[in-house]
């Protein structure tokens, strides 16, 4: 009896993910398709909030990383690794001539893009996801099976945008890896914060580069 209590509390755990998941695969292709900002952060972040604090009785916040005695340092690490990011698209920008980064993009952009896209994803990828996961599975595992979701959540952006299968494949890839680093600096700092900032540090470049490789040969 004791075997198969746990065995269907992690069953349950399980399905909730998956469940959440295709909730929030939902709600993002949707917004991406009709262009619904606020749609994501309204459909996706608030019920993992209001689950967490109505049937899992925790502490929002506090379960999530975003509080606590880490968070200050995890946010600082945040910041220093995301100034690496930015740094290394300008130094990019610069060696190869490619022109100057794009800066000025609309304030809409910014905060749905950078600060709205951002702080969605990791609280529900890394923060929520990750976390139910590291209670039925190694680090690596779920690690990766994270990564993969997260990847695949993508794919509505990719689509609607005319992505061809090999920008797709590639675009993929780094999504990827990139989702495996910010999984392993969110355990190893024990804040949410750290990947949030080095998420958002990658959209703003993301979006600079997109000045010189679009932009900047018209100006």
């Amino acid at each position: 009896m004791h075997h198969n209590g746990v065995y269907g509390l992690k069953n349950n755990k399980f399905f909730l993910c998956l469940l959440v998941y295709s909730w929030s695969f939902l709600v993002i292709g949707v917004s991406v398709y009709y262009s619904y900002r606020g749609m994501v952060l309204a459909g996706v972040i608030l019920p993992i909030l209001i689950y967490l604090k109505y049937a899992d009785k925790k502490k929002p916040l506090s379960y999530l990383l975003l509080s606590g005695q880490f968070s200050f340092t995890g946010f600082a690490l945040g910041l220093l690794f995301g100034t690496v990011i930015v740094g290394t698209t300008a130094l990019r920008a610069a060696l190869t001539n490619s022109g100057s980064l794009y800066l000025m993009w609309p304030w809409e952009d910014l905060a749905s893009i950078v600060l709205g896209a951002s702080l969605t994803e990791e609280i529900l990828f890394r923060g929520f996801l990750l976390q139910n996961f590291l209670g039925l599975l190694p680090f690596l595992q779920a690690n990766i099976l994270t990564s993969l979701m997260f990847t695949a959540v993508h794919l509505p952006t990719w689509l609607a945008d005319g992505l061809t299968g090999w920008e797709i494949y590639s675009n993929a890839a780094y999504i990827f890896i990139f989702s495996c680093l910010l999984g392993y600096v969110f355990c190893r700092s024990r804040s949410l914060w750290t990947p949030i900032v080095l998420h958002a540090a990658n959209n703003y470049s993301a979006l600079a580069a997109l000045g010189f490789v679009y932009i900047s040969p018209y100006l």
